[in-house]
């Protein structure tokens, strides 16, 4: 063993240059298996987004207060994939048109902090015809550092100089791999630890860790000083915290403050923020809690402190709405500019989309099914996917299970099955290490004794994704099904050549 870093203040360790360095070199492919996303990248999530952030519009709208000649701005932070983003902003415009709101100007904006996951977005196949609408747009956005921001395609930059409609700004699986640091409030005063890295030897190159999950992290606490930050509202919450506190540790998101600080100059300090993360937003959650862990999954993250978040916007004037408590992520809502006791459409969006039903309860549900797949029946099958509006990752992880209990389904179920495939393929969306959902649904009709449409979905699987034995094996067993037997021998023979010993 040895030490790598000795006694640093949690903001000022190397682990945050680590961590920016593993996103820029990996970019999109990070998302290819590494970091967990799709909790925060599902439909489900997605729509819950666009319905909250619709309802925000209304409000604006029935009070008065839209610049017509300027439009609503979403900045995603961290917009990692894309998939979010898709899913995201296609509902958001769907319920613009659905609601009467096509007066209103509306532009999503994915940011991200490294150019290489912008050259990804600007060149998929899903986001092209938002993109040639005018309707998406992108962004370098450091979090932490940028000061503007200027959008790539329009060349439109927002500084804060000129006044324009409220910005609204997602924010998921983000403030958790941002700059930290950590304070214990213990016997009525509040401690600051220094921390030590420590690593096996055959663990360190260029005296930097080489795998971050085989470190050890020991905390060495010490007494702070009045007058901690420069920041006074942070100054505020540490005494807030000394005086509410009994005993427990807490993170302060110093990078999420970086960030909202220059997202309020931007947005003239109008501006929603809706934010997913493991995270704690109560008191009674900080208390007693020990020392912080670092989660590693390629990159590292931590669990947020939405309690400091949305203290930060209380304290600078704004509103904040955490879920409710639950053993899951929790998504918060905040507000600056504005009160959620004066917007009655977004509080009747939020009640019902982030605390009766919201994304945390929906992935304890997917859990569930995922978990107990083998004792599930179609219709429970069914009524996931209707909930998760057809999510083609469920039906990738249920595939086996939904082929083999539609063999024996009634019609008219296996029907509402069949027709609902239509929806997973429309909410493909391809990434590096994507998974063959083509082939899937294929195989799904293949398996109920549809020849012809299987096929359809296989020459999709073929276009995508390429040739495999597999593949055409399936194809020609289909095409053989259907009477087409010279097609047939035809694909059996190009199956040989990939598989002599078939």
């Amino acid at each position: 063993k040895m030490i790598v870093e000795k006694k640093v203040k949690f903001s000022e360790s190397m682990l945050w240059d680590l961590q920016r360095k593993y996103f820029a070199e990996e970019g999109v492919n990070a998302w290819a298996g590494s970091v967990p996303f799709y909790i925060t990248s599902n439909l489900f999530i997605a729509n819950s987004y666009a319905e909250v952030f619709i309802r925000y519009v209304q409000d604006c709208k029935n009070r008065g207060k839209v610049l017509k000649d300027k439009p609503f701005y979403i900045f995603e932070l961290g917009t990692g994939s894309g998939r979010f983003s898709y899913y995201c902003a296609r509902q958001i415009f769907t319920l613009q048109k659905e609601l009467g709101l096509e007066d209103i100007e509306i532009i999503y904006v994915m940011t991200d902090f490294t150019d290489s996951n912008v050259k990804f977005w600007r060149t998929q196949r899903e986001l092209q015809p938002l993109v040639e609408a005018g309707k998406v747009d992108f962004a370098i956005f450091d979090l932490e550092n940028s000061e503007t921001l200027e959008m790539i395609n329009s060349g439109v930059v927002l500084d804060g100089s000129d006044d324009n409609n409220p910005i609204s700004v997602f924010g998921n699986y983000i403030f958790d791999t941002v700059t930290q640091d950590v304070f214990r409030v213990e016997k009525g005063e509040v401690l600051e630890p220094r921390i030590s890295l420590v690593a096996d030897k055959t663990n360190v190159e260029n005296k930097r860790p080489k795998k971050l999950e085989d470190l050890d992290m020991l905390h060495t606490y010490y007494n702070i000083t009045s007058g901690y930050y420069e920041d006074e509202i942070l100054n505020e919450m540490l005494r807030g915290y000394k005086k509410d506190l009994n005993e427990g540790t807490f993170l302060m998101p110093l990078g999420g403050f970086r960030c909202l600080k220059n997202l309020f100059k931007i947005s003239n300090n109008k501006c929603l923020l809706i934010s997913t993360d493991k995270s704690y937003a109560r008191l009674d959650e900080i208390e007693g809690r020990g020392d912080p862990a670092l989660v590693c999954h390629g990159s590292f993250s931590m669990t947020v402190n939405f309690h400091a978040l949305g203290e930060y916007f209380r304290l600078s004037g704004g509103s904040v709405r955490h879920q409710k408590i639950r053993e899951s992520i929790k998504t918060s809502c905040f507000v600056l500019g504005d009160d959620f006791d004066d917007l009655p459409e977004t509080s009747s969006a939020i009640k019902y989309h982030v605390d009766t039903c919201g994304p945390g309860d929906f992935f304890i549900y997917h859990r569930f099914l995922v978990d107990n797949k083998e004792q599930a029946h179609l219709t429970a099958l069914v009524a996931h996917l209707n909930v998760s509006l057809w999510d083609p990752h469920f039906f990738k992880l249920m595939i086996d299970r939904i082929i083999e209990v539609s063999k024996t389904a009634e019609k008219i179920e296996l029907q509402g099955l069949l027709d609902g495939t239509k929806e997973v393929i429309d909410n493909i969306y391809l990434m590096p290490g994507a998974h063959d959902t083509y082939f899937d649904v294929g195989l799904l009709h293949h398996a109920v004794d549809q020849p012809l449409k299987a096929i359809e979905y296989y020459e999709q699987s073929r276009e995508y994704f390429g040739e495999n034995f597999s593949l055409l094996y399936n194809m020609a067993l289909c095409q053989y099904a259907a009477g087409n037997n010279d097609k047939a021998r035809e694909l059996f023979e190009q199956a040989k050549t990939m598989n002599p010993d078939s």
